[in-house]
């Protein structure tokens, strides 16, 4: 778990449980059911053993496209410290990251349209607005459906655990 990815995070936090109601969280987490219409799967994906755990949430029955993943490790038993990475889907970031790029250039560069022998050429304004529009639009809905549950996704955890954050040399 010592190698750096971007955009995950890694801290190491500590917490006032031992190691096996850590343990006994998780599984009940894994327990979890999400009910969608007539069909019911598990609210979460959890693997817990050898003094480490993985956790994510799940999707409509699938792993969550949008939902990071959480790994840890027990770093020290008296206090509990556990160093935990969550590790964002790298698919949705490149996605993210990539269609506005190509949407603006596409505003940018569009040469316009040729109707009835008419050439209709966009102005300046236009294109400027059009790439806001699309780059921008896209851009909030990355933020949204990519960085929001990553975000709450910590947050959930700290809460869930009773954790808080504390110096990596403890």
């Amino acid at each position: 778990m010592n190698e750096k990815q971007p955009f995950a995070i890694q801290k190491h936090y500590t917490t006032p449980m031992t190691w096996r109601e850590v343990a006994k969280i998780l599984e009940g987490i894994k327990a979890e059911k999400r009910v969608f219409w007539k069909f019911q799967h598990d609210a979460y994906e959890v693997s817990v053993g050898n003094k480490r755990f993985t956790l994510q949430r799940n999707f409509d029955r699938r792993k969550g496209p949008l939902y990071p993943r959480v790994e840890g490790v027990v770093v020290s038993e008296s206090p509990l410290v556990l160093d935990i990475k969550i590790i964002p889907n790298y698919w949705w970031a490149y996605v993210f990251l990539t269609l506005p790029v190509i949407f603006v250039l596409l505003a940018l560069f569009y040469r316009g349209t040729d109707v009835n022998g008419l050439k209709e050429l966009p102005e300046l304004k236009e294109r400027l607005i059009s790439a806001f529009l699309s780059g921008g639009g896209l851009l909030f809905l990355g933020y949204v459906t990519w960085l929001k549950p990553f975000r709450e996704t910590k947050q959930w955890l700290i809460h869930k655990l009773s954790l808080a954050e504390c110096d990596p040399k403890l």
